[in-house]
């Protein structure tokens, strides 16, 4: 049985909860990748989760949920219109 979080009780779960959930349902939208930093997407329940790790180690940063805004724009510039068209 896939367990379904809203965007509130998510984002209160512990780290290591939060990552063992990604096992069970979420989509992979999408990564990017900076020096540091790999964040990688995902579509889950009406809203996104981001996952973030060291470029190097793969030691696990952050895992944050979210609906909208500036979190998604370093996604944009990854899409291409020729991709969706």
């Amino acid at each position: 049985m896939i367990m379904v979080f809203s965007l509130k009780t998510y984002n209160s779960l512990h780290l290591l909860q939060k990552a063992q959930l990604l096992e069970h349902g979420p989509v992979f939208v999408d990564h990017h990748t900076t020096n540091a930093v790999i964040y990688t997407l995902f579509s889950y329940n009406r809203y996104y989760i981001e996952v973030a790790v060291t470029s190097v180690t793969h030691d696990l940063l952050n895992i944050i949920a979210f609906k909208k805004g500036k979190k998604l724009d370093k996604y944009l510039n990854e899409i291409s219109l020729s991709e969706i068209l």
